[in-house]
């Protein structure tokens, strides 16, 4: 078994691949430095945190060229990018009002893409806070209700988005040199390997809908 996954660059330019489940792996990490006072209790001083995003994925000599494009003209020079797990779930979008702690409505700028048992994850754009939740119905173009009330608060212009979609990375690599290693399972065409790694860093700022990428 494996997922379709998506690259988007450029605003609108698509690139889909294959990653093995067994090759994906998330890791949430914060950089930040600790200070202890005379007594010994310390003090956290968080710096940043983000998101670093690995897959394993194969492609064919045509999705290669496609890579080395994006590669040579896009990723290498730092601009940022999206990147969905599986390319039916690309959906981000905002907060339009705010949504309480403790009660299921999340009002939402729009429901698009969105499913009833859709995992995913509300980020306060000031703080990083996340939290997240499963889709038990929605109202069109108004809100979605989750399966279980809010832990916490989240305010107006928040983002709203599918949990393994990542509308804000950069290319973590400084080389990008796929291998050929054998053959497709349904066609006697060769394929490539890559091991992508990914960063999603989010700081104060708002999401631009149609740009697909945080406004700094």
């Amino acid at each position: 078994m494996s997922y379709t996954a998506r690259i988007t660059y450029d605003t609108d330019n698509n690139i889909d691949f294959k990653i093995r489940p067994s090759g994906e792996m998330i890791t949430n990490r914060q950089e930040r430095n600790i200070n202890r006072a005379g007594s010994g209790l310390p003090e956290f001083i968080n710096l940043y945190g983000d998101t670093l995003i690995e897959v394993d994925a194969f492609f064919d000599e045509a999705t290669y060229r496609d890579l080395m494009t994006f590669y040579w003209s896009w990723a290498r020079n730092g601009n940022y990018f999206s990147f969905a797990v599986d390319n039916t779930d690309t959906v981000a979008t905002t907060l339009d009002s705010d949504a309480a702690a403790d009660q299921a409505v999340i009002p939402l700028t729009a429901t698009t893409g969105l499913a009833v048992d859709d995992v995913c994850t509300i980020i306060d754009i000031n703080s990083g806070k996340r939290e997240v939740i499963v889709i038990d119905s929605i109202s069109s173009g108004v809100s979605v209700t989750a399966d279980a009330d809010l832990k916490f608060s989240f305010s107006s212009d928040d983002i709203f988005k599918h949990f393994n979609y990542f509308p804000y990375v950069y290319f973590d690599d400084t080389n990008f040199n796929p291998q050929r290693t054998g053959v497709l399972d349904t066609t006697s065409q060769l394929y490539r390997t890559y091991r992508f790694k990914f960063v999603e860093a989010f700081t104060a700022g708002y999401f631009d809908t149609e740009e697909g990428v945080l406004e700094l």
